[in-house]
């Protein structure tokens, strides 16, 4: 058999050869050669680096270019390609070409093999990552923690990189829910996902469903992390689930100190004070015997990243298992990368929480803090808006409709959910549909009149964000050499087949223009939408599939009726009803019950 040309097999560091598999490397070429519509489940796993030896990843990137222009993979066609761009002598020749075929085996699927070839292309990839980072160690010439927090993201890079999954047949699926649907018709109880405790609100959820992203918000010292914990303490307690807290705010030592409050009902101050009776003490060792055979773990890091979290959330579910996971809370976690703003930044948190509590396959409370846009309304009870610093647009501001052809005014559109809306696409920088998964009113506030030098205007508060060539930007930090991101043209449906259909305007101007009722959409998957003939951006919840806000009257106006009353307001629930439920905040436990037992 001819031998391929290869890379060095040796590392400079440990003098060993790096991980590789010739015969699978062979395989995958042959079978490809024999077949080549094998070339498109190669493409899903495998990337030109992927294969270890020179001639192999010449070989496979020529295979690449004649399936991209829909040219037949085979012997003759490798060859004419391989001796046009002048590699047919670097990949071995003809004669290693046909040694391919030699003892190659038809197949269907390359699956086995190609896993093999991306399994030991990840190992050298992690060689010379860790190679690097030694170097970079010893070298000393940075901040160690900035050394630290580059050496986590060159790991992610190739965690990344992993085989994805492909598509599943519809009928594979259906056959999975109709079982789970089967062993849920046979439970007593209508509970699908984990019980909070609170009856009526596992009514509306039917308990927190795997794989979602909750987030519980509220303005500073109203009790999210005691609602956080109650939540805790019943799934674990009364549901014998095992739950993971990960605290950036407060000590193991603190929570514990809360929990045992709670679950013993001692006065939290009192117990700081050392000032029980001997009752309370009894209570005080029976709670802390409920808690100790509990199965909640805690992991107080502070600035914990979320990929320090993945990997503490993996390793607890490997070995205890894991039901529920709850961060206190969202605006604490450092992000990863480099990223423009911290709006951006918690908005990219958002996302790799949604993807965590996917790859888990646990519901994931991410308590979260309000804006202080409540404290300036009549009425202070949260919105969805409030989860930012709620950007706005006027009530007149036309928005494009691709299913319909036409522009319809935002207001319009409140309380209307399902229908599309042009978005941009960054990564391919064309405008294409996107549902609107929410739309809604944020209140009176000033507004500003933005217009470019094309003439395109729009009315919107002062921080909102536009996509400028310095990425996204709020309208109050735009100026005259600014250049924002509209569509090429006015927008109809033809403007969609275009292949660059984004144009580059400067803002020629910004002025107050009065006081008004303004609007918001959140639009599916890409974080903005075309309005008034201009990209904007919107709102970050779209990541989440259920928000619950706290609500507490007491807080604002006292009343004998609403002392210990706290509304839970389930502002959005992807797969169910929004409502309000009332429970019972008892302050001197730290506790959330049922109002009505």
């Amino acid at each position: 058999m001819v031998k391929p040309t290869k890379t060095p097999t040796k590392d400079v560091t440990l003098e060993r050869p790096l991980p590789h598999n010739l015969e699978s490397e062979r395989a995958v070429l042959g079978a490809i050669l024999l077949d080549s519509s094998l070339c498109n489940q190669a493409i899903e796993m495998l990337k030109v680096d992927d294969f270890f030896f020179d001639s192999h990843k010449r070989i496979y990137e020529k295979m690449l270019l004649l399936s991209e222009t829909a040219r037949a993979i085979d012997l003759i066609t490798l060859q004419e390609e391989l001796t046009r761009t002048s590699e047919i002598e670097q990949v071995g020749g003809v004669a290693y070409l046909a040694s391919l075929l030699d003892g190659a085996i038809r197949m269907s699927n390359i699956d086995s093999y190609a896993k093999i070839i991306k399994g030991k292309s990840i190992l050298r990839r992690l060689i010379t990552t860790s190679n690097q980072i030694i170097h970079t160690c010893m070298d000393q010439e940075n901040d160690p923690y900035e050394i630290l927090d580059e050496a986590e993201k060159m790991i992610f890079q190739i965690a990344e990189e992993r085989v994805r999954t492909g598509f599943v047949s519809i009928s594979e699926i259906a056959h999975e829910q109709l079982e789970l649907i089967e062993k849920m018709s046979h439970r007593p109880e209508l509970m699908t996902g984990v019980p909070t405790g609170f009856i009526e609100l596992d009514r509306l959820t039917n308990g927190l469903q795997p794989s979602d992203l909750v987030i519980i918000a509220a303005r500073p010292s109203i009790g999210k992390t005691a609602f956080g914990l109650s939540i805790a303490q019943n799934a674990s307690i009364a549901a014998d689930k095992v739950v993971g807290v990960f605290s950036l705010e407060m000590t193991k030592e603190a929570l514990v100190s809360r929990l045992l409050c709670s679950e013993s009902q001692v006065d939290a101050h009192r117990l700081r004070g050392g000032y029980l009776n001997r009752e309370e003490w009894a209570r005080l060792g029976a709670g802390l015997q409920t808690l100790s055979q509990s199965r909640i773990f805690i992991d107080d890091s502070a600035g914990i990243s979320l990929l320090e979290m993945r990997a503490k959330a993996r390793r607890l579910k490997a070995e205890h298992g894991l039901d529920l996971l709850i961060v206190d809370y969202l605006q604490l976690i450092r992000g990863r990368g480099k990223i423009e703003n911290r709006q951006q930044e918690v908005s990219q948190i958002s996302r790799d929480l949604k993807a965590l509590a996917k790859e888990l396959n646990v519901p994931l409370i991410a308590l979260s803090q309000l804006s202080r846009a409540p404290e300036a309304r009549t009425d202070h009870r949260p919105h969805l808006a409030d989860l930012r610093e709620s950007g706005c647009l006027s009530g007149e501001t036309p928005v494009y409709l691709p299913d319909f052809g036409y522009c319809q005014p935002i207001k319009e559109l409140v309380g209307k959910t399902g229908f599309n809306v042009l978005a941009l696409n960054t990564e391919s920088n064309k405008l294409e549909p996107r549902k609107v998964i929410n739309s809604f009113a944020t209140g009176y506030k000033p507004v500003y009149k933005l217009t470019t030098k094309l003439g395109r205007s729009i009315r919107a508060t002062a921080n909102h964000k536009f996509l400028s060539t310095n990425g996204w930007q709020r309208l109050d930090k735009l100026s005259s050499t600014t250049k924002i991101a509209l569509p090429i043209k006015e927008i109809t449906l033809d403007i969609l087949p275009l292949q660059n259909n984004i144009y580059w305007d400067k803002v020629v101007s910004i002025e107050p223009d009065g006081q008004e009722e303004v609007y918001d959409l959140t639009v599916e998957g890409l974080h903005n939408f075309v309005a008034s003939n201009i990209v904007v951006h919107n709102s970050i919840e779209q990541d989440a599939d259920v928000v619950m806000f706290i609500y507490r009257e007491e807080i604002y106006n006292p009343t004998e009726e609403n002392q210990g009353v706290a509304e839970i307001i389930i502002g959005k629930q992807r797969n169910g009803p929004i409502d309000t439920v009332k429970l019972a905040f008892i302050k001197q436990f730290t506790r959330f019950e049922n109002l009505y037992q």
